[in-house]
């Protein structure tokens, strides 16, 4: 009589269990790995240029994960990997914490709110456009600031906007390089002042403009601006650089800063700033400004792609609005915009003191 043949059902737990070892231990050895090194190059690497922010955006990015890659490791006793990742896990937690807080901002005593949204408006066809319109309808913002805003946008959005918002400040136009350098202003404001400008003594400029509102007797400047991208991201995954780009860019942003700084009245910039949060020139634009997604925002804001890449969502902080005193944010959030245009918009509300009327 033939014996049945015993089944080792141990020897096959032990070798899942193997399995499952080597299969969390080898990419949690390699995401420490490249989270170490990256860190360090960004720590140590001296001055700064447009690879090295690529390369904090990258961490950042990078380090979204490092909780779970600490609790995993805490798991398999990988006491090795667990030293390796504690300065960044206390690092992850000074920074990322407070951004994904809920905020609660004051409002001054006496003041009025106002809505303010932005958006890179690359409507290519008739029905982008009118779901962009639909898109800015639905907001009831106060303001909405345009950027990349063609004469085919700008002739329905006038019409299609014109009962909202009947002051408007529309500077449409073509480009190159699949760009679009025109600008736009819907405002429910009075507009008392508008100047369009191109950057051109620069290789390459987008369009720009200065608009002045009537905020029931405050006089309130807008910038609605756009620097020339330091980078070419029409060919994603793959970023490339030029020295155009990058001289470009650095002019722009010095003459917004400059013009900025100069102004006497509440300032309000807004726009496509082709500039990540974990760039020198952010932290440029928030030395003299504040950046309203940081006060009032929950989350990483992220704006561009709209779309995202594939199965990954948006990556990176492109659009902002940001102010001077004594705006205080209330609001900010990001608004889904995928099939419109590739980035998302950005909307904020902004409180201004009132002046007594009895002084």
């Amino acid at each position: 009589m033939t014996q049945p043949v015993k089944v080792d059902s141990s020897s096959d737990k032990n070798r899942m269990s193997d399995l499952l070892h080597w299969a969390l231990l080898i990419p949690l050895v390699l995401y420490t790995i490249g989270l170490v090194i990256i860190g360090l190059i960004v720590v140590l690497a001296p001055g700064s240029s447009i690879q090295l922010d690529f390369l904090r955006t990258a961490y950042s990015l990078l380090a979204l994960p490092l909780p779970i890659a600490m609790i995993v490791a805490l798991g398999m006793h990988q006491h090795w990997v667990m030293a390796l990742l504690t300065a960044p896990l206390i690092a992850w937690v000074i920074f990322m914490v407070p951004i994904y807080m809920p905020k609660s901002p004051e409002a001054p005593s006496n003041s009025q709110t106002i809505h303010v949204l932005t958006m890179n408006f690359l409507a290519r066809n008739e029905p982008q456009i009118k779901a962009g319109a639909e898109l800015l309808a639905a907001s009831d913002a106060d303001i909405i600031m345009l950027q990349e805003f063609g004469v085919p946008a700008a002739e329905y959005l006038e019409e299609a906007l014109g009962e909202l918002y009947p002051y408007q400040a529309l500077d449409p136009q073509d480009g190159r390089y699949n760009y679009v350098r025109g600008q736009g202003v819907f405002s429910k404001f009075p507009i008392t002042d508008s100047v369009y400008w191109q950057f051109t003594e620069l290789p390459e400029s987008h369009g720009n403009q200065r608009v002045v509102v009537d905020m029931d007797g405050q006089q309130v400047i807008l910038y609605n601006v756009h620097p020339w991208p330091p980078f070419n991201l029409r060919h994603l995954p793959l970023i490339e650089f030029q020295d155009k780009d990058v001289s470009s860019n650095r002019g722009a942003v010095d003459s917004i800063i400059e013009r900025v700084t100069a102004e006497t009245d509440p300032v309000i910039m807004a726009g496509d700033l082709n500039t990540g949060d974990q760039f020198a020139n952010y932290a440029r634009f928030a030395s003299i400004l504040t950046d309203s997604f940081r006060v009032a925002g929950q989350g990483m804001g992220y704006t561009y792609p709209a779309c995202g890449i594939g199965p990954l969502p948006s990556l990176i902080r492109l659009d902002y609005v940001f102010y001077s005193a004594p705006f205080q944010a209330m609001d900010a959030r990001v608004i889904d915009s995928c099939g419109v245009s590739d980035h998302k918009a950005v909307m904020v509300s902004l409180a201004l003191p009132v002046a007594d009327s009895t002084d």
